[in-house]
């Protein structure tokens, strides 16, 4: 009866390993995140770099806030007509979607997706970066140089 449960002790150890294991690999991948100070227009902020699929998929879904000042800023391999969405993301959002050539073509303003279809938002013209901020921070226009320092 005694191997039953050691067993059994090692069955539920094992498994809430794996859960602790999917844990730690979500929060080391928020950690790894390269940040960057960049500048759009006049303004200044403190971004996470998304330059992996990875990263790029999972951009800003469930946090719960964003820090006044910070955001995340997407790089794209080429420069395209960038489509987003807001599932999963729980906080509103302010986007630049920026050239190539470090001007910002397009901004919009996204809303968290409370119920399927959520909205897209894609850029008026072709870019290469994505910041998202949150919303109202984004003092921005259209055709304002941008720059990572």
């Amino acid at each position: 009866m005694l191997p039953k449960y050691i067993f059994l002790f090692f069955f539920i150890l094992f498994f809430m390993g794996c859960e602790l294991s999917n844990t730690d690999t979500n929060h080391t991948l928020d950690q790894q995140l390269e940040k960057k100070v960049i500048q759009v227009g006049k303004q200044n902020f403190t971004v996470e770099i998304a330059n992996t699929d990875l990263k790029r998929q999972k951009g800003l879904m469930n946090r719960e806030k964003l820090e006044s000042g910070t955001g995340m800023l997407f790089i794209f391999d080429t420069e395209d007509t960038h489509t987003f969405w807001m599932k999963n993301t729980l906080i509103p959002l302010d986007i630049a979607w920026i050239s190539s050539d470090n001007q910002v073509v397009d901004i919009q303003t996204m809303t968290p997706c409370e119920k399927d279809p959520c909205a897209l938002y894609k850029s008026k013209a072709p870019a290469q970066f994505v910041l998202e901020v949150n919303q109202g921070e984004l003092k921005a226009t259209i055709g304002d140089q941008f720059k990572i320092q």
